[in-house]
């Protein structure tokens, strides 16, 4: 990973001597949920989750038709989930989800996942006067600074439902103590446009995230879960020294 980073360093500065190097700011929305394997499938709906992103970005054409855009940011993205038989011993558990093993009953719960957000875009750049179109693909690196768990379990005791609401915070990392990943790797793809102002650009993008990564810290691949994200933006980018 290291030596990726460095590559497209090393890029962008060969590159931004002679092109016409652009920043920016954007900010918008994110439709996020998680795949499952099998296991959690059989139990568990995951639904979407709307969230955020905000990021600064560097845009470098190539020359011709090719370009870098490279982006530091912040995404609050996260799941919804909703058990779909009750998570008894009949139904092979207790379960083990997050941060423990949960009695038997119903479950409903809200993940909110925070992440730097680092991608690394090569842009194939459709030219035309005033606007012009693009599609970009490329990996897309995160480091989770914070990840929260609120839910609503449905316990069956003598004959009845106890509801309980727990809100707290997983801790993240590696080891036994930990329940979230430290870092996501994946790659990210979409298009957009830009719109020429007097001085700068509006940008219009929109991409489709695709995790690689366990985002549960747990060794069990029958208990994978891996991101997934739709991110909308809008944002400005003007070019350094000038027109």
């Amino acid at each position: 990973m290291k030596n990726l980073l460095t590559l497209f360093a090393a890029i962008v500065l060969t590159y931004s001597v002679s092109a016409q190097t652009s920043l920016g700011l954007k900010a918008g929305a994110n439709f996020s949920n998680v795949t499952m394997t099998d296991q959690f499938n059989d139990l568990l709906n995951s639904n979407l989750r709307t969230g955020f992103q905000v990021a600064a970005f560097v845009d470098v054409p190539f020359g011709g038709m090719f370009g870098f855009q490279g982006e530091i940011g912040y995404v609050r993205s996260g799941a919804g989930f909703e058990s779909i038989v009750p998570l008894s011993a009949a139904n092979g558990g207790p379960y083990e989800f997050f941060d423990g093993v949960y009695e038997p009953g119903f479950y409903e719960g809200n993940l909110t996942l925070d992440y730097l957000d680092i991608p690394l875009m090569i842009k194939y750049i459709m030219r035309g006067r005033g606007v012009q179109g693009f599609l970009m693909a490329g990996p897309h690196l995160r480091f989770a600074t914070g990840a929260s768990l609120s839910d609503q379990r449905t316990f069956q005791a003598a004959g009845e439902g106890q509801v309980t609401y727990l809100n707290r915070e997983l801790v993240i990392g590696s080891g036994a103590n930990r329940t979230i990943s430290g870092s996501d790797f994946g790659i990210s793809f979409g298009g957009g446009v830009t719109i020429e102002l007097d001085y700068g650009h509006i940008i219009i993008d929109a991409r489709y995230f695709v995790g690689t990564s366990n985002l549960r810290n747990s060794a069990n691949p029958d208990l994978a879960m891996s991101n997934r994200n739709i991110m909308l933006n809008v944002g400005y980018m003007f070019p350094l020294g000038g027109y």
